[in-house]
C-alpha cells in the first residue's frame, strides 16, 4: 500500500489532471436518502478517479481524475477540498464536484511547521487541519488563511509522530459546533471533542486499547468510530460504546479485513458507509478472497448490510497499491 502521507509530496501538477468517466443515475424514490439529500463521493486509487453515489449502495464514476490526494472533504457548499504536504497547510479544492481542482494559495499566517495534515471541511469555507505534529488549525476563508488553536492531544509536550504522519482523522457535526479528532502515533493516543472551535478540548475514552481507526464521524449527537473491523458508537461522549451488528464486518469470503484498506464516514445524520477495497491477488488465501465491499448503515452504526465493490477492473491487479478516501456532500450536485 502506498503510504499516504509520502505520496502526498507529489506535484500538484499530477493533481490537476481531467479523465472521462461514466454516469449513471439511480431511480430508487423508495430508499431512504442521506441527509439534505446529499451524496457520497469516493476516492478510489489506482483509477485516480472519483465516484458518485446517492444512496450509499452503487457508483457511477464521475468524469474526474485525481492525482494522490492525502484526504479528501466537503463543505456545506459542496467545495471539496483535498489536502496535500508542505510547509504549510497546503490544499486544493474543486467547486464542480471533482472535475477540476486548484490549489489554494496558503498566505502563512500561522507560520506552520514543515508536517502533514489531516483535514476536514464543515460550514462554507470551515476547514480543519491537524498536524503530524500535533497543532491544531482552522480556517474561515476555504484554507487562505489559517490560526492555530489549542492541541487536542492530552499531554502538555511537544507531539511528534513517525515521518509519515500519523494514523488520524477528524470529523465535523452536520450543525458545525462540534469537532472530533483521532490520532494514533503521538506520544499518546487521542481521542477529543471540542464545542468552541478547538480554543478547548475534553478527552473521550476510545472504544479499543490502540486508537487506531479507519475514520470517525458524527451521527447526529452519536459518535461513530471505526477500527479495522469493528465499528463502535456511543451516544454519551464514549463513557459507554456500543458494537454494531454485524459484530465483525467482512467482505465476502473472508474471515479478517484488509488490513487499512478502508474509510468510514457518516452524513452527519443516519446514514454511516464504509468501502474496503479489493487486494491484489497475492494477498489472497483460500480463507481471504478480499473482493472489496461496501458497508452501509442507515440507522446511525446500529447494523450494516454488506454490498459488492463498486469498481471491478484494478489496473495494476497484482500490486498492492489501493487506498480509499470517502467524503458526503450535504446538497445534491447538478
Amino acid at each position: 500500500m502506498k503510504n499516504l502521507f509520502f505520496i502526498a509530496t507529489i506535484f500538484l501538477g499530477s493533481l490537476l489532471v481531467s479523465c472521462g468517466g461514466d454516469t449513471k443515475t439511480n431511480d430508487e424514490s423508495n430508499e431512504a436518502r442521506p441527509r439534505n439529500n446529499g451524496q457520497f463521493l469516493m476516492y478510489y486509487y489506482p483509477t485516480s478517479s472519483v465516484y458518485g453515489s446517492e444512496f450509499g449502495k452503487e457508483f457511477a464514476k464521475k468524469d474526474t481524475c485525481i492525482g494522490f490526494p492525502s484526504y479528501m472533504t466537503a463543505d456545506e457548499d459542496g467545495t471539496l477540498y483535498g489536502s496535500v504536504v508542505g510547509t504549510e497547510v497546503s490544499v486544493i479544492k474543486s467547486t464542480d464536484g471533482g472535475k477540476t481542482w486548484v490549489p489554494v494559495e496558503n498566505l502563512d499566517t500561522a507560520k506552520n511547521p514543515y508536517a502533514s495534515y489531516v483535514i476536514t471541511a464543515g460550514k462554507s469555507k470551515m476547514l480543519y487541519a491537524l498536524s503530524s505534529q500535533g497543532l491544531f488549525y482552522i480556517s474561515k476563508d476555504g484554507g487562505s488563511n489559517w490560526e492555530k488553536k489549542a492541541s487536542p492531544c492530552v499531554k502538555d509536550t511537544s507531539h511528534s509522530s513517525p515521518g509519515f504522519g500519523p494514523e488520524a482523522w477528524l470529523a465535523v457535526s452536520a450543525d458545525g459546533k462540534k469537532i472530533l479528532a483521532q490520532a494514533w502515533y503521538f506520544e499518546e493516543t487521542v481521542l477529543s471533542i471540542s464545542e468552541d472551535e478547538g480554543n478547548t478540548w475534553t478527552a473521550i475514552t476510545p472504544p479499543t486499547e490502540r486508537n487506531s481507526s479507519r475514520g470517525v464521524g458524527f451521527c447526529s449527537d452519536r459518535i461513530v468510530y471505526s477500527s479495522y473491523d469493528q465499528i463502535f458508537y456511543t451516544d454519551d461522549n464514549g463513557k459507554k460504546w456500543f458494537n454494531s451488528t454485524p459484530d465483525k464486518l467482512f467482505s465476502p469470503k473472508s474471515e479478517s479485513s484488509y488490513y487499512g484498506y478502508r474509510h468510514f464516514i457518516t452524513d452527519g445524520d443516519q446514514f454511516v458507509l464504509g468501502v474496503e477495497v479489493p487486494s491484489a491477488a497475492s494477498s489472497r488465501s483460500e480463507k481471504n478472497q478480499y473482493p472489496g465491499a461496501i458497508f452501509l448503515s442507515k440507522d446511525g452504526g446500529k447494523t450494516f448490510e454488506t454490498l459488492p465493490f463498486p469498481y471491478n477492473i484494478d489496473p495494476t491487479p497484482n500490486t498492492s497499491d489501493e487506498y480509499v478516501y470517502l467524503t458526503f456532500l450535504s446538497k445534491k450536485l447538478k
